[in-house]
């Protein structure tokens, strides 16, 4: 399930312009990385990734099974113990940061027996609003609104009153979206959200995630194993095999030379081509 605090539980579109109305200092990056380097018993999973994330951006994480994306993911958030290097969300170190609320948190999709659980729709969302209040922990007015504009702004006001277990797979996952949403994060990061989808719940999920960076300014980070469909959406792409082997924007990543001499010219072709094919049906 998603969270919007670690500690409790665990760029817009290529066509469009950037949002304006930040509600970050748009001066310095609300995501910074510098050096990260993870190991996971003898292994090195990750190697002085490096990169920023300014307000608004959308950016796509990309890469081979075992390169490292989910790792990166939680060490972004604090899950994991870095071997060197650093975080900074918001200007904060890591190792400092308190304020969760501003970033939102969907993890790879449950595999959890979810058909019996039971609660409504509406008592999932608002669990993303409970993990920052102190006991006792009782909904406000503000909370029941900022549920239902939550459940507004991925398109499920309908389903409210529904169990979450007699919800499809891409409701179900548009819920937890609203839950990560709820706090009205600055920062979005989803791992890997459409995995379990079927191609018309993914383009929707797609979709609803590309409108709230564009309409509402919510900076993204998305995992994903379709960089030719990530590319459609995401302002900047991150190529990730345990070093960073690209960063910058799509166009960029087909005409790069330094992508041809590690991926190979023949795949670089395949993505940039499937990625062609999207936007020409969009």
């Amino acid at each position: 399930m998603p969270v919007t605090a670690p500690q409790a539980t665990a760029g817009v579109s290529a066509k469009a312009e950037s949002p304006r109305d930040f509600r970050s200092d748009d001066s310095s990056p609300l995501l910074s990385v510098r050096d990260l380097t993870v190991f996971y018993q003898t292994s090195t999973v990750l190697e002085r990734v490096r990169f920023d994330v300014a307000p608004g951006e959308y950016v796509g994480i990309v890469g081979p099974n075992g390169s490292g994306k989910t790792t990166l993911i939680k060490a972004i958030l604090g899950l994991v113990e870095l071997a060197e290097g650093d975080v900074r969300l918001f200007g904060e170190s890591l190792s400092g940061f308190s304020r969760w609320d501003r970033v939102g948190y969907l993890p790879q999709m449950t595999t959890l027996p979810l058909q019996r659980f039971p609660a409504t729709v509406a008592e999932v969302v608002s669990m993303g609003l409970l993990a920052r209040k102190t006991f006792p922990k009782r909904l406000s007015k503000a909370d029941e609104e900022a549920v239902d504009r939550a459940l507004s702004l991925v398109g499920v006001s309908s389903l409210r009153s529904r169990f979450i277990g007699r919800l499809s797979g891409g409701q179900r996952q548009r819920v937890f979206l609203a839950r990560a949403l709820v706090s009205e994060p600055e920062l979005l990061v989803l791992d890997e959200p459409v995995t379990a989808l079927d191609p018309d719940g993914r383009e929707q999920f797609y979709q609803t995630v590309e409108r709230l960076n564009r309409q509402l300014g919510t900076s993204v980070l998305l995992v994903s194993h379709d960089s030719a469909t990530i590319g459609k959406y995401a302002s900047k792409i991150l190529y990730l095999d345990r070093k960073v082997v690209f960063f910058g924007a799509f166009g960029e990543f087909c005409g790069s030379e330094e992508v041809t001499r590690y991926l190979g010219g023949a795949f670089q072709h395949l993505v940039c081509r499937q990625h062609h094919h999207h936007e020409s049906h969009a």
